[in-house]
């Protein structure tokens, strides 16, 4: 089968002459060129003027036939110019639709009930109003209707006829006296109902009766009635205050210094035959033991220069352990800290004087000694300082529960 352009518009279609020339721009065309001749060849006018209406004819020929405005040949322009021309601008509405019947007549449609219907409408309300009355109740409903007996029962029970506690026990109330409102506590009297003239069968023996004797008293003595009393137990009150007061004082002092550090002094390192039973944690060093037992291969040379190993209980080696160095004051002067030989050791030399090394473990494990040391111009032999093992903190703290801060 053969294929064919079907055009978009087929209702407006034309037919093409030649090319995309339509039969209607030809006859435009063509009418133009006509004019342009019979004014040539019938008017005799002057050569000018002849041109001039020649071209004007042909131009406008050409001009309804190709030139178009607004995607609308001239024509389609020219039909719109006469009409818009002739039509009137102005317009008079007139109704000419007709009502319906029912707008004309509207009361004539509707009329008043029968009693027939009037009737039928009371018999359908009492039908229903008796269906309702067959459908259970909810229980919902039951649940809110006995709230609302239960909250209107409590309601009750707070209002303005309530017995009176002192009518049912047949006793007067107990106000307090001005004079013992701001020095003794309220106590009431226990009614005089309460003690009932009942007699046992069979006499009771004497010991019970002794003993129940002090509870069933009806008109017990009031402190206010014995000042004596009161004031002996003020006084008794205000000595146990100050007992209290003089133990809690004793015992802050006492945890106060047991918070405070040992200070030490450096001791001469002893031969392993001398050793006592408490060995020292802070000791100097001797040359001949600074390369074997503390790994330090040799001595300062400047005076006042302070150098030093940190050990555990087990004479290892702790490294990045710091070291404070203060002066009487408690003003720190130098901090300083282990190496991974666990050895310290002052950049520059100190002044004279004495000083407290304090020794601190970031990481919290081991306990040091105070170091106390004195330094007069020479050359500070190198000290060891060794971290208390659990046996000598046990040892400390039994020594100060048994003989207060005594050194043994």
């Amino acid at each position: 089968m053969e294929q064919h352009p079907v055009p978009r518009n087929i209702s407006g279609f034309q037919f093409h002459l030649i090319g995309d020339m339509t039969i209607r721009q030809f006859a435009y065309l063509a009418s133009g060129i006509i004019m342009a001749f019979i004014v040539f060849k019938v008017f005799p006018l002057p050569g000018g003027l002849k041109f001039a209406l020649m071209g004007m004819f042909g131009l406008t020929g050409f001009a309804f036939a190709f030139l178009p405005i607004q995607e609308r040949p001239l024509d389609m322009w020219l039909m719109a110019f006469i009409k818009s021309i002739n039509t009137p601008t102005q317009y008079i509405w007139q109704k000419n639709n007709q009502p319906p019947d029912i707008l004309l007549h509207p009361a004539a449609n509707f009329s008043k009930n029968t009693p027939s219907q009037v009737k039928n409408h009371h018999e359908a309300l009492d039908k229903l109003h008796a269906y309702m009355k067959t459908i259970p109740t909810p229980l919902q409903q039951n649940i809110n209707i006995q709230e609302k007996k239960y909250i209107a029962s409590t309601l009750a029970l707070f209002g303005p006829t309530l017995p009176i506690p002192s009518k049912i026990y047949n006793a007067k109330p107990f106000y307090p006296s001005a004079t013992s409102a701001g020095t003794t506590p309220l106590s009431v009297t226990p009614p005089k109902t309460v003690v009932p003239n009942i007699k046992p069968a069979a006499p009771l023996p004497p010991p019970v009766v002794k003993t129940q004797t002090p509870a069933i008293q009806s008109n017990p003595p009031s402190p206010s009635n014995n000042p004596s009393n009161l004031d002996k137990q003020l006084s008794q009150m205000s000595e146990e205050k100050n007992r209290l007061m003089q133990e809690l004082i004793e015992l802050k002092k006492e945890l106060q210094k047991m918070r405070e550090p040992t200070i030490i002094s450096p001791q001469a390192s002893q031969a392993p035959m001398q050793k006592t039973v408490k060995e020292a944690t802070i000791k100097t060093i001797s040359p001949s033991q600074t390369a074997n037992e503390s790994g330090i291969l040799s001595l300062p040379k400047t005076p006042n220069v302070i150098m030093g190993v940190v050990k555990d209980s087990a004479r290892r080696i702790l490294p990045n352990i710091i070291i404070t160095l203060k002066d009487q004051k408690g003003v720190p002067i130098r901090a300083l800290k282990t190496n991974k030989l666990g050895q310290f050791a002052s950049a520059t030399a100190l002044p004279n004087g004495t000083y407290l090394l304090e020794v601190e473990d970031p990481l919290k494990r081991y306990i040091f000694d105070v170091a106390q040391i004195t330094l007069s111009g020479k050359v500070f032999l190198p000290i060891e300082i060794i971290a208390k093992g659990e046996k000598e903190i046990m040892r400390e703290k039994l020594t100060k529960e048994i003989f207060g801060n005594a050194n043994i």
